[in-house]
């Protein structure tokens, strides 16, 4: 039914964009992001609805070190994974988007599944985390590793597990 994306800036709500969050997430991060040009280093660049920058580069690790040299540390951080590098507001995070969703919908109890260090602040929250091994998670006693991420094995985990939930709460009533 929903699904946190943009690094959490943006809510679906079956399928559909959830103007409201687009509002709230916009008032949260009211700086505005940095202008970042293609050249010998970054290629690709693109602006994700002015929420973050996403883009490539053939050497990430001199990339990340030049965006730092001139974004504003204290608003903004830059990152990589694998050949792609983000530039984002450092209050966008998808942990903070998962609290967010939590109180908004009054849930206690949320399985999210990530397959990347950017997805860590989202899988602590969780009280279920489903996660390829590579990933270190604080709190490894609700964490379901897999071999590969939103793979049909992750799919089958966490089908696994909320019918696993569904009957747990059925027990906790009777």
């Amino acid at each position: 039914k929903y699904a946190i994306v943009a690094h959490g800036a943006i809510l679906l709500i079956d399928g559909k964009i959830d103007e409201q969050w687009v509002l709230e997430t916009r008032k949260l991060i009211s700086k505005k992001l940095p202008e970042i040009h293609e050249n010998d280093i970054l290629y690709d660049v693109r602006y994700v609805d002015d929420f973050f920058i996403f883009g490539k580069s053939n050497d990430i690790f001199k990339a990340v070190k030049y965006l730092q040299t001139f974004i504003d540390n204290k608003d903004f951080i830059a990152c990589s994974v694998q050949n792609k590098f983000y530039v984002r507001p450092k209050k966008l995070k998808k942990g903070t988007a998962m609290e967010r969703l939590k109180n908004r919908i009054n849930e206690k109890f949320v399985i999210c599944a990530g397959d990347s260090f950017l997805d860590i602040s989202m899988l602590e929250i969780a009280d279920i985390a489903i996660s390829p091994k590579n990933i270190e998670l604080k709190n490894k006693n609700h964490q379901i590793l897999c071999e590969e991420c939103f793979s049909t094995e992750m799919l089958r985990i966490a089908a696994k597990s909320i019918e696993e939930c569904k009957i747990k709460a059925k027990l906790d009533i009777a």
